[in-house]
């Protein structure tokens, strides 16, 4: 058995699900902003020569089978839709050889406990969540592996709760279908907070600046 990267709050799973996104959202935002200004910067710059920007002239590691498609231009709304499904996709499809300038998507399950609290995991392909949530006084490391002896700050005892726990979650199959998730929300969900950053994109591309949006923390879902 192998369980590695998972943590442990008492929280129970919606006040552990704010917590988590108060933590790892603002990581998402800042590399997704910086993703669309490499982007804005590239088609700004094929403008010059009346280039049309496909995602290979970006120079960022899109999918293959996507790299000669055009980058939409033709509004600021179908451009930033094209950046999330993007970005939504390349997570999806679990690419070999990450970049880390569009590898930061995301998606954390939380399990709940049979004694109080909860059990969660953020699973993505950069380390900059991990490493955010390690330094948290609100939750603790929770993996567990039966390969090898346990590390030296974990006693006995716990070890052995994270098993009875990680039998539980196995046999009442926790993790493939009772639990809850959280992923980013959409561009348009995050504007509020991310108004300065999309506008300096239209800027740069020449789109209109963008209206007031609706603002949201982060869809969760119910498993």
């Amino acid at each position: 058995m192998k369980r590695h990267y998972w943590y442990y709050t008492d929280l129970p799973v919606f006040e552990a699900a704010a917590k988590i996104r108060e933590t790892i959202l603002p990581i998402f935002h800042k590399n997704m902003n910086e993703l669309r200004l490499n982007v804005a910067q590239t088609i700004r710059s094929n403008k010059s020569t009346r280039k049309k920007t496909t995602w290979e002239d970006t120079n960022i590691g899109f999918l293959e089978d996507t790299k000669d498609v055009r980058i939409p231009v033709k509004c600021s709304e179908s451009f930033f839709d094209a950046i999330d499904q993007q970005v939504i996709a390349y997570h999806k499809a679990t690419v070999k050889g990450i970049d880390s300038r569009i590898g930061f998507w995301f998606e954390v399950i939380l399990l709940s406990h049979p004694d109080g609290g909860t059990v969660f995991k953020v699973f993505s392909t950069i380390w900059e969540y991990g490493n955010a949530l390690w330094g948290e006084d609100w939750c603790r490391d929770y993996s567990y592996w039966d390969d090898g002896p346990k590390n030296e700050e974990d006693s006995a005892e716990d070890w052995a709760e994270r098993l009875r726990f990680w039998e539980y979650a196995t046999e009442n199959d926790l993790t493939t279908s009772q639990y809850v998730s959280i992923v980013p929300p959409p561009w348009y969900e995050s504007a509020t907070e991310n108004q300065d950053a999309l506008n300096e994109v239209c800027s740069i591309i020449g789109f209109d600046p963008l209206p007031e949006l609706a603002h949201t923390p982060g869809a969760v879902r119910n498993y």
